[in-house]
């Protein structure tokens, strides 16, 4: 048996980190009791309650259900003498020398030890460090890991089932998305939802204590950007980043192929690896999907490529090529993709996020390292940054054939009147127009009025022009008007 006392820092420090008083400290004195066997930690426990009231809440059972560090151990806290509250901590001394030293010490202590050699099963203890292994090897820097697992250490653990009774433990507030990617990664990329306790759950939900989760799994389901928003875990977390970046890089590679074969086809050349290896040394590739990759960013155009190819190539053919094929928007849908020409034809276009250009609008593109050409609408207010950098733009204009039947991205801010029914009136109107309310925000909002931004899918300028001159027809509305980043 051990005892100890709590020194005046430490009383201190802990009333600090958990806002409580003095008398709600329980761990003040504390006692460990080692024991020879599990059976006799809960002998151990049964006669400390025989003599002692415990305090109800405080009992703990790590032997049944341990950390996911392989921490066992029973905790239980009594009112001793004069009314004191003491912590007591009962293990076997193989729990004692795991909790003393982590997980390595396992195989100390069973050294030459062939009965408990083959009663312990090996693997379970050292899943947690396995899995801090796995989560390394996939972050993609060393900074990314310690973000991903530093919150998860300290969060309290909450302990769930799956359908055939296996136990799950995981940290406070981890969701059934945290438990698909404790079952397997491949599980939790998979997860297109989940049942808790039988009925169909949001795999955002909370879970709590006890919850049997089921995982609804769908063929082609893979993890969205969002999802790093719903789980807490570090494992989930950087699965999640993982299978991003791999997509994201596949899209890289496909956009870069059909880059070169158009700028190519338009020097009426054909698009031969051998040949395409020439241009591997130059870029610093070092194979032909690593300069895909380098085109499909927008680090390097296709017109470059070609030069490096073909040195000697005199035609101007492809300066004055319109890539309207090439639009693609890595990752993105087809309703967000830039049916452009102009510029440097032969890099990727993009929009300039949170600018919502809209067919009609005057647009100019911006060369940027490891993006393209981002296209910002003329009347944007973020192009005063590039003012001192006019070599990085480049004049681009609308495909009006292209840009028919297609659906863009652009917000509107609203002052409405504070109310009954102003919205439905809001939404009525932009419903009569053909759009589609995507997204709607509350920013203010007082005894009169409120303010609103609603991010709308329109077809083109003059598409949401009309959109608003209804909008300020409304009683309701006192100032609408477009938003332009």
């Amino acid at each position: 048996m051990e005892g100890r006392e709590k020194s005046p820092f430490s009383i201190w420090r802990k009333m600090e980190n958990k806002s409580i008083s003095l008398e709600q400290l329980s761990d003040i004195f504390g006692f460990r009791v080692i024991v020879n066997a599990d059976v006799d930690c809960y002998r151990a426990l049964g006669a400390v309650h025989r003599k002692w009231q415990f305090v109800p809440g405080r009992f703990k059972d790590y032997i049944s259900v341990p950390k996911t560090n392989n921490y066992r151990s029973l905790h239980t806290t009594i009112i001793g003498p004069n009314r004191q509250r003491v912590e007591i901590q009962i293990r076997t001394a193989e729990m004692h020398i795991i909790a003393q030293n982590g997980v390595a010490a396992h195989w100390l202590y069973k050294e030459g030890d062939d009965e408990r050699r083959k009663v312990f099963d090996d693997i379970k203890p050292f899943k947690w460090l396995q899995e801090l292994v796995d989560q390394l090897k996939i972050a993609n820097t060393a900074e990314e890991f310690l973000e991903d697992t530093k919150m998860e250490l300290f969060h309290d653990q909450v302990f769930c089932f799956t359908p055939k009774g296996r136990i799950i433990a995981l940290p406070k507030g981890a969701t059934p998305l945290d438990f698909a990617y404790a079952v397997h990664t491949a599980v939790g990329n998979s997860c297109a939802g989940a049942r808790v306790n039988g009925n169909i759950t949001p795999i955002r939900t909370v879970l709590r204590n006890g919850d049997e989760v089921e995982i609804i799994r769908a063929e082609g389901q893979v993890p969205s950007a969002n999802w790093e928003s719903i789980v807490v875990t570090g494992k989930a977390r950087a699965a999640i980043r993982h299978h991003l970046r791999e997509n994201e890089h596949l899209g890289q590679i496909k956009t870069g192929r059909e880059i070169i074969a158009s700028v190519f086809q338009a020097e009426k050349k054909s698009v031969d690896d051998n040949h395409l290896e020439r241009a591997l040394g130059p870029l610093e590739c070092e194979t032909l999907d690593d300069l895909y990759a380098l085109v499909g960013a927008g680090d390097v155009s296709g017109t470059e490529v070609f030069r490096k190819v073909y040195p000697d190539q005199k035609s101007p053919g492809m300066l004055v090529t319109a890539l309207n094929a090439i639009t693609s928007k890595v990752g993105s849908d087809a309703k967000n993709n830039a049916p452009i020409i102009g510029g440097d034809a032969f890099s990727a276009i993009k929009f300039a996020p949170e600018t919502f250009p809209l067919p009609g609008d005057r647009i100019v593109g911006i060369m940027s390292p490891g993006e393209g050409v981002m296209v910002y609408p003329i009347s944007s207010p973020l192009l005063q940054d590039y003012e001192a950098e006019l070599e990085r733009w480049l004049p681009l204009k609308w495909d009006n054939e292209a840009s028919h039947d297609r659906f863009y991205d652009t917000r509107l801010s609203l002052t409405v009147a504070n109310k009954i029914g102003a919205l439905a009136i809001i939404a009525r109107t932009i419903g009569e127009f053909g759009a589609n309310i995507s997204n709607l925000s509350m920013h203010q909002r007082d005894e009169d009025f409120c303010l609103l931004e609603i991010d709308l899918e329109v077809r083109d300028l003059n598409h949401v022009k009309e959109i608003i001159s209804a909008l300020r027809g409304s009683r309701l509305v006192n100032r609408v008007k477009r938003v332009v980043a």
